[in-house]
């Protein structure tokens, strides 16, 4: 990674790097080399980005490229001996974030969106070479709004808006599940006790109790269907000593 300060709040950076993951093949009948490790996948990324903080605002842009090998079962998998883990090509993950923050006055913003260009490639199964990768999701935005209480000194309201694109459920893309966005709330609370900082913590997740999936992973054949959390209150205390 390499960085370039370009004055004393804006900064580019470009980074390579590569990431290692193992898989192996379950210890099942199906399959002709159950139980055995699969070669050693190696992931690639490439990321440019260009950063700015200052005291009232801040902002960052990042492009990256992702190559991730995929792992895959080949074969009609239906009977003894008639399946074979490998690697199966790759996932490419091209895409671009951006984030940035501000404070005016009593009243902070922060923020982020994401979009992401996810093709499968190199598979064996040509069908799906050039096809999404299942349970990705190519759009994403967070929005968080903050108001400090000039009333109650150390008092924060939030909230926080999420919102994830919708995503494939099969790798052909045959089937999906909708996008789904959700809204919390929360407030902290900062007390100075006996020479001490406390810290309160109180907030609702999911605040309008919206029912999704959240993700769909496909693996061995099967989907994985994982529902979003309903609505969660959550409360928390920390004391500095």
């Amino acid at each position: 990674a390499g960085t370039w300060q370009w004055t004393p709040e804006l900064m580019s950076y470009a980074s390579w790097g590569q990431g290692v993951e193992s898989d192996v093949a379950p210890n099942r009948t199906r399959y002709t080399n159950a139980g055995e490790s699969l070669p050693t996948l190696k992931s690639r990324q490439i990321e440019i980005g260009l950063k700015q903080e200052g005291k009232a605002y801040g902002w960052s842009l990042t492009a990256f490229d992702i190559r991730r090998p995929v792992a895959a079962d080949i074969g009609a998998c239906d009977a003894d001996a008639t399946c074979t883990r490998q690697i199966d090509g790759s996932a490419r993950h091209r895409g671009i974030e951006a984030s940035g923050d501000a404070r005016l006055g009593a009243i902070s913003v922060r923020g982020s969106a994401l979009w992401l260009r996810a093709r499968r490639e190199g598979s064996i199964n040509t069908t799906i070479n050039g096809k999404v990768p299942d349970n990705v999701a190519q759009r994403s935005v967070r929005l968080q709004l903050g108001y400090q209480v000039a009333s109650v000194p150390g008092l924060q309201l939030q909230a926080q808006v999420s919102h994830e694109g919708s995503r494939y459920v099969l790798p052909d893309n045959s089937l999906d599940i909708p996008s789904w966005t959700t809204l919390g709330v929360s407030a902290r609370h900062t007390v100075q006790v006996a020479g001490h900082e406390l810290l309160l913590r109180a907030g609702v997740d999911n605040l309008l109790d919206r029912r999704a999936w959240q993700e769909s992973p496909f693996q061995y054949g099967h989907v994985y269907l994982y529902p979003l959390a309903p609505r969660t209150f959550r409360a928390s205390m920390q004391i500095s000593l």
